[in-house]
């Protein structure tokens, strides 16, 4: 029998790609798939649209938004594992252009975390922490520096 990269379980149909007019998409391992989706969604109006591998190991939610329909977020069930993105000494920074960043800190609430402090009132940048310690950009006019 040839090696293969899936669980045996895995039916024909649990591997079926997911249609999407997305131009690029970030896959992103995270401690809990409920939660993450739950923060993309609020933040930047993510739903899901369809899962593979449902039930199994490596299970994945695959989300889209409109306001950013460009990209297509994969979240994918790290069991319990810290997301190597998120240790010192490695960086990954999402960032994401919205028409206006008040609304979005608006919505998120006491559930932002920043990193970093707050931003003012006039800011159009600030930069989160997603629920697994992802550094989530928004920004209004351009990205911020450091990338």
């Amino acid at each position: 029998m040839a090696p293969t990269d899936t669980h045996p379980a895995q039916s024909a149909a649990a591997l079926r790609p997911i249609p999407s007019n997305a131009h690029f998409a970030v896959a992103l391992d995270c401690t809990s798939l409920a939660a993450t989706a739950a923060f993309y969604q609020t933040a930047l109006g993510f739903a899901t649209i369809g899962t593979q591998r449902e039930g199994l190991i490596f299970q994945e939610v695959h989300l889209e938004s409109p306001q950013v329909p460009e990209v297509r977020l994969i979240l994918r069930e790290a069991f319990g594992k810290r997301p190597i993105g998120t240790q010192p000494g490695t960086v990954l920074r999402l960032a994401f252009k919205v028409p206006a960043l008040k609304p979005v800190i608006e919505r998120l609430g006491s559930r932002a975390v920043f990193a970093g402090n707050p931003p003012a009132s006039d800011a159009t940048m600030t930069r989160l922490l997603d629920p697994d310690g992802y550094i989530i950009e928004i920004y209004q006019d351009a990205p911020g520096s450091g990338f």
